[in-house]
């Protein structure tokens, strides 16, 4: 039962893994919480997930119970374009790191809504199967007007409801949407040729071709989870075909490193949108995750800016208590948007480039990345560079 006149800290409004990743983690820290779950439907999201160390990190301080049992570690990444003869390795030789895990969204899922069934018995935590119609902001509160008429007051309202953000209209936030430019196909597979804690990842004309390390089902056996990027066209002629033949496209890609290989789950499609947003935040409102920046899928980067995101502005929400200020103040939500923003565009722009270069089909183009990646190879000093920003990410 909602009291129209209590004030929440916070209400948060979406339904997916980044959703409910901040509402986790701002129950923890025991502010007075309305989640607004708008979506009244069991996860049906069957994709994976690529987790950095520290994202797998911000996980274990929010005490999921089997969080090292849903996770699959990645110690080495072998890169290469298809006229490329060798892949170029990226691993932590000395101290054999892990570069990044592996996990099923469904099982984080999973995870998540245990921690927040055991919450709801708390006085402060409601949740409310709902959507929003209006949102009228002043200076000191956020009025959210339910398609119902309810009236909902709160300091601050977060949106972690995805590229297509309602928060973000509501709260007049700009965005600038660069549309669904590709699809990402992902399945599992089941190969003969083990390759412990390794994930591939093929540059083409035929799109970005990504297996995933998973698990060891023997020695003989392994399983990876195949996320395939592409355009519509090429979207559209994959999915089309059947097992048979999808087999024979990915071992084109991939050749022989595998050996015999079979598809054994369902192949699903997911569009993936680019939305550029040049700040997140409005009157007393902020947008996480998708809803601030939608980029392309390359090394995981998408979800992993999402938990930065919301990792930050669980800090400077502590930090705004701490120091007795309006959590929805402009005072405190320019401190997390400063504090996010050269990170964000960082990452955003190199997405970008790389996905232009990477899947550029000029002649000149993929022979320029083919030596690049050839110099890179023989480099430890670069290399190593670049896996710490992927695994300090």
């Amino acid at each position: 039962m909602i009291n129209e006149n209590k004030i929440f800290d916070v209400v948060i409004y979406g339904n997916g893994l980044s959703a409910k990743s901040a509402l986790v983690a701002l129950i923890k820290q025991e502010y007075k919480i309305l989640w607004i779950n708008n979506i009244n439907k069991e996860e049906n999201d069957d994709r994976t997930t690529m987790l950095s160390p520290v994202s797998v990190d911000f996980y274990q301080k929010l005490n999921l119970n089997n969080l090292r049992s849903i996770v699959f570690p990645t110690k080495k990444i072998l890169i290469k374009t298809k006229n490329q003869k060798n892949f170029t390795t990226f691993e932590d030789k000395k101290f054999q790191k892990t570069l990044c895990f592996l996990a099923e969204n469904k099982f984080l899922h999973k995870e998540l809504n245990i921690i927040i069934s055991n919450q709801k018995k708390k006085k402060n935590f409601l949740e409310l199967n709902e959507d929003i119609d209006k949102l009228n902001s002043n200076k000191n509160y956020n009025e959210i007007i339910l398609k119902s008429g309810k009236k909902i007051h709160t300091s601050l309202i977060i949106g972690v409801d995805g590229a297509n953000s309602l928060i973000r209209d509501l709260s007049n936030i700009k965005s600038k949407d660069k549309g669904i430019k590709k699809y990402g196909l992902v399945g599992l597979i089941e190969h003969d040729q083990t390759h412990p804690f390794t994930s591939w990842q093929v540059f083409s004309e035929n799109g970005i071709l990504a297996l995933l390390a998973k698990e060891n089902i023997t020695k003989t056996r392994s399983v990876s989870s195949m996320i395939w990027s592409l355009d519509k066209n090429q979207m559209e002629c994959l999915f089309n075909l059947d097992k048979d033949d999808f087999e024979k496209k990915i071992k084109n890609e991939i050749g022989l490193n595998l050996g015999k290989l079979s598809l054994i789950s369902k192949i699903s499609k997911w569009p993936i949108k680019r939305i550029d947003v040049s700040n997140p935040i409005g009157l007393r409102s902020v947008v996480l995750g998708d809803a601030a920046h939608a980029i392309y899928p390359l090394a995981g980067q998408g979800f992993n800016l999402a938990i930065g995101d919301v990792s930050e502005l669980v800090k400077t929400l502590n930090w705004a208590r701490n120091h007795g200020l309006d959590l929805g103040s402009s005072v405190v939500l320019n401190k997390y948007e400063n504090k996010r923003k050269v990170w964000v565009n960082s990452i955003t722009k190199l997405t970008d480039g790389l996905d232009w270069f990477f899947t550029n089909t000029s002649v000149q183009t993929q022979n320029i990345l083919g030596t690049t990646l050839n110099f890179v190879d023989n480099f430890d000093s670069i290399k190593r560079k670049l896996l710490e920003t992927m695994v300090n990410n």
